[in-house]
């Protein structure tokens, strides 16, 4: 694991990372954690004092959910995996007759059950770690963003674009290095 501050010395105050920083999570053949100051007007939120992981079941995601398990086992705290859903755009024939909350519903059933089925072998190789599942209906930036709140470390994976993959971070790993309230760990995928 690599640590690295969060604030560059350049001219964009509004900006939490460096570019030191994120050159270091994109490029880094290890996990990367930025680490960044408290902000004091950012209330805890639910998730305080727990390791929060973004998953979306794929092995990206699952690199991802095998670092944040060994953290929360590591540091002897409760581990939170988090799925982002956002709202399906209606447009055809499987959703006539339904509602956007009657998707929403079926999604989160669906993202419930997926979630579910990647910590099953976690909570059993790991029965220390109390695990938490989240279902959100917020875009996943925004949603890991908002419990990042008092988290004691947000873990997301780095997902690449075709052929670029070891030089490019993905959307969401991106915006919480940039916007997250707690120290954020980048788990690259294994070569």
């Amino acid at each position: 694991m690599l640590v690295v501050g969060s604030r560059g010395l350049g001219g964009f105050g509004g900006l939490l990372l460096g570019s030191t920083g994120l050159q270091v999570a994109t490029h880094a053949a290890c996990p990367v954690v930025v680490v960044r100051p408290s902000d004091p007007h950012v209330a805890p939120g639910p998730e305080a004092g727990r390791v929060v992981v973004g998953v979306d079941g794929s092995q990206v995601s699952e690199t991802a959910l095998a670092f944040a398990v060994e953290q929360a086992s590591w540091r002897g705290v409760g581990l939170t995996a988090v799925l982002s859903l956002a709202i399906p755009i209606f447009n055809g024939a499987s959703h006539v007759g339904l509602t956007p909350q009657d998707v929403l519903l079926a999604d989160s059933e669906t993202g419930n059950a997926l979630v579910n089925e990647s910590l099953a072998d976690w909570q059993v190789k790991y029965p220390d770690v109390d695990i938490r599942t989240r279902v959100d209906s917020a875009p996943a930036a925004r949603a890991l963003i908002d419990m990042s709140a008092g988290a004691l470390l947000l873990v997301v994976g780095s997902r690449g674009l075709g052929g670029f993959r070891s030089l490019v971070l993905g959307s969401v790993s991106h915006s919480v290095l940039h916007h997250a309230h707690a120290p954020v760990a980048v788990v690259h995928p294994k070569a």
